[in-house]
């Protein structure tokens, strides 16, 4: 069973994170726009979706997720956020290799 850290900022709402992903060094910069891209990517192919499937749940152009994925623009905490609502996963799994 995975050990889970429970970090609680100021009486806010509660944050899990699993415990070994908690723990590890940051890669560089570059590395996590890398990690973040290549996720995006993954995550909407293993649910068998297209960019504009994407784009319309999230409200914005196919062209906006098309830039995401292939790292031209980056993407905002908010609709990062809202991708992990969607997919059901924590924010953290779009920085795991």
């Amino acid at each position: 069973m995975e050990k889970i850290i429970d970090y609680n900022y100021k009486n806010e709402s509660k944050i899990l994170c699993p415990k070994s992903t908690a723990s590890q060094t940051l890669p560089h910069y570059q590395d996590t726009r890398d990690i973040l891209r290549k996720n995006l990517i993954n995550f909407r192919k293993e649910r068998h979706l297209s960019q504009k499937q994407i784009a319309k749940i999230l409200g914005i152009s196919y062209q906006q997720i098309q830039k995401y994925e292939n790292g031209k623009n980056r993407i905002s905490a908010e609709t990062l956020y809202q991708l992990s609502r969607f997919y059901h996963i924590c924010l953290e799994k779009f920085f795991i290799i």
